[in-house]
This record gives structure tokens, sequence and C-alpha cells, in this order.
């Protein structure tokens, strides 16, 4: 059978037009099913009390506090200019749009450090085993999604020497949930002063920008009442210890701490008492973060180009779901160019059988989903912070071929 002429512009148009009302149906049912407990809610109703001048830091719908930076309910103003659940119609439709754009971004990304590479398996691979991720995301209707495309389009306009549009788009994603900080730490160890003066410059613009709508008081009060009900609670030890949270300080709790049991199962080790477990979590939150600044640091001076090494990007990326206070299973959808690059990686060192390896252990942990494979090995995973375990495993890979890399002196 000839199938050629369906290669012809009109076919190829029908299927977009297909995929598109696919997408819309599915995006119409996710939006229109969201309610006053969803995340989206919470984004939303965000946005109102920002335009509205109201507090921002209070309870929302379902959740017990606000914690995201001031720049993120000023970007949610955006969400908040149609009715809530026109809204939530949109943003599903769009991050349905951006599940698709970020590995678009990601093939690009991929030709700078493997102009000679084949991407179709690597590819194929990141597509199935971060869907679960992605699919988190969408169907809790959350921005963990918009969040990796502007890490993604940072990284890639960075690699395309556009360095004021990869800037503005790291601060951005910091402005709204700060953990991406850690891409501007780590261009400022590599780049020079004037890239560092881009770096304060533009980071200071964004930070201000809610004082242009809230005006002078109200909106340095919000950045008050940010650092009192978020950030400084975080930084003096605070976690979460729910079943879905995989940070490691969250590992940490729900190991060696006791707690009631999450549909009937008990996960937890140890009963150690929690200002132990807080040592513990700390003293390995420092472990991973100096590392990764170590590793940073070290090869600030490499002999080829581009100065930060694909699997820098990666340890960003690690870092910023292991090392925070929340992180939950959606975060993780920046897997889609980690489980690329490392596979790569891999492949270009010759590595085969640690290739093999990763490829049976993170494809498992992509499948191992609720509806494939049972409740009570799905809870176990969860419960037992699986997903906690192969970061660290992914860690080690990128510690490890980074510091025995021969092209850095």
């Amino acid at each position: 059978m000839n199938f050629s002429r369906f290669n012809k512009p009109q076919y190829r148009n029908a299927l977009g037009i297909l995929v598109a009302i696919v997408a819309f149906l599915l995006a119409y049912r996710e939006g229109m099913s969201e309610d006053q407990q969803g995340d989206f809610f919470i984004f939303w109703q965000a946005g109102r009390n920002f335009i509205d001048g109201k507090a921002l830091y209070q309870s929302i719908g379902g959740a017990e506090e606000f914690l995201y930076p001031p720049i993120a309910p000023m970007v949610f103003q955006l969400l908040a200019l149609l009715p809530f659940h026109a809204s939530a119609v949109a943003f599903s439709f769009l991050n349905l749009g951006l599940w698709v754009g970020v590995f678009w971004v990601v093939v690009g990304i991929l030709r700078f450090y493997y102009p000679n590479g084949s991407f179709l398996i690597p590819i194929c691979f990141g597509v199935l085993a971060s869907a679960r991720y992605f699919w988190h995301t969408f169907i809790w209707v959350n921005i963990n999604i918009f969040i990796l495309s502007l890490c993604l389009l940072g990284i890639y306009w960075y690699l395309s020497k556009k360095e004021n549009k990869a800037i503005l788009c790291f601060v951005l994603a910091t402005g709204m949930k700060v953990m991406p900080g850690i891409f501007l730490i780590l261009l400022a160890i590599k780049s020079n002063w004037i890239t560092r003066f881009k770096l304060l410059a533009i980071g200071l613009g964004i930070v201000f920008s809610p004082l242009i709508f809230r005006g002078i008081h109200q909106g340095t009060q919000d950045w008050q009442d940010y650092l009192n009900t978020a950030l400084i609670p975080f930084l003096n030890g605070k976690v979460y210890t729910d079943w879905i949270s995989f940070s490691v300080s969250s590992m940490v709790f729900k190991l060696l701490t006791a707690h009631p049991p999450i549909d009937g199962l008990s996960y937890n080790l140890a009963s150690w008492p929690p200002e132990r477990a807080k040592i513990l979590s700390k003293c390995l939150q420092l472990l991973i973060l100096g590392s990764v600044l170590w590793i940073f640091i070290r090869n600030r001076f490499v002999k080829h180009k581009p100065q930060i090494l694909d699997l820098e990007w990666v340890l960003a990326f690690l870092t910023m779901v292991l090392v925070a206070g929340v992180s939950w299973e959606g975060h993780h959808v920046s897997m889609a160019l980690c489980y690329p690059l490392v596979y790569l990686n891999l492949s270009q060192n010759q590595q085969i059988g640690l290739r093999k390896t990763f490829v049976v252990v993170c494809g498992i942990l992509g499948i191992l989903v609720l509806d494939l494979l049972g409740t009570s090995l799905y809870n176990y995973a969860q419960g037992f912070s699986l997903i906690t375990f192969v970061m660290l495993f992914l860690l080690s890979i990128c510690l490890k071929n980074l510091f025995t890399d021969k092209t850095i002196p």
C-alpha cells in the first residue's frame, strides 16, 4: 500500500487539527472538573488577589498557605483575566501544547552537545520515562511544565548566545519557584563580570516589578510576608512528609520518623525524634548542594565550548528536586532533558552496562503508576520514596562522569 500520498500538506494539516481537537477535549474535561480544592484555583485566586490589592499570603481554597514568591501571583494575573473554569481549560490546553514543545526544545539542546548524534532512541526513552510526571502535572492543572519550559528556553538561548533572553527566562522561573535559582548560580560561576552584572540588573528588575502593580508599601509587605510565611520556615528545616513528596528531606522524615499509616501502609523504617531527622536532612541537603557547587566551580575553566557541560544542566535540575523543601511528583518533569542527556553521555563514554541499568531503572520508574501495576506496589514505591533514590542514582552518575571528564584540566 502506498502511504506517500498521506505526506501531503493537506493530510498533515488534517492530522494537526485532529490532534488539537483531541487535546482540547482532554483540556476541557480537566479544566471543567477543577474546583476550589485544586491547585489551579490557588493560582487563579492568587492572581485575583494580586489584581484586587488583597493580601497574598493567606489560605486559598485547599491550600493551607500560599508559598509562591510575589512574582508568581503577578504572572497569575493573566490567568485571572478569564472566569475560573475557562481559565482552567485554557491552561490545561497550554500544558498539553507545552508537553510537545518541551521535547522540541530538548532536541535543540541535544544538537549543541551531540551534533552528530542520533536522538530517536534517547528522546523516545525520555518521553516514555517522564510521561508519568507530565501526566500528573496535567491532571493536577499545575505550573510545573510552564516552569520547565522557561528553564529549557533559558538553556537553549544560552547555548545560542542569546544571553539576555536566557537570563530573563531563568530569572522569571526563579521569581516564580525559587529553586531554578540554581541556574542563576551556575551562570554566575561560569560567566564573566558583564554577565554577572546582567544577572543582577535583570534579577533586581524582576524582584521590584510587583511594586509597580501593587505600590511600594503593599509590594514591600508582600515580600516580607513571603519571607515570613514560606522562605524562612523552609530554611529553618520545615519539611513536608506527605507520601507524594520526594525531596531528600521528605525521604528522611518519611523513612525515619513515626507517622500514621497511609492507606494502611506503614513505610517508616525507624522512629527517630524529628530533631535528629532534621539534622540528617540538613546534612544531606548541604552535601548535595556543596558537591554540585564544587563541580560547577571546578569546571569553571574547560578546554572546549560551550562552557557549561551537558551534565551540569542535569545537576542543576536534580538539585532543584532533591534540595527543595517541597518536591512533588510533577516537579520531576525536568527529567525530560535529564534522561536523554544522561543516555547520550553514557553512550559517548562507552558506559554501556551503566546505560542499560540507567534505562531499566528509570524505565520501570516511569511505568510504575497506579493504573498499570496495581495499588499496593504503587503505594510502596511512593511511601518508600523510590523516585528520590533514583534521582540520587542519577546524581551519582553525573558527579562521577563530570569528575572524571578528561577534557577538564
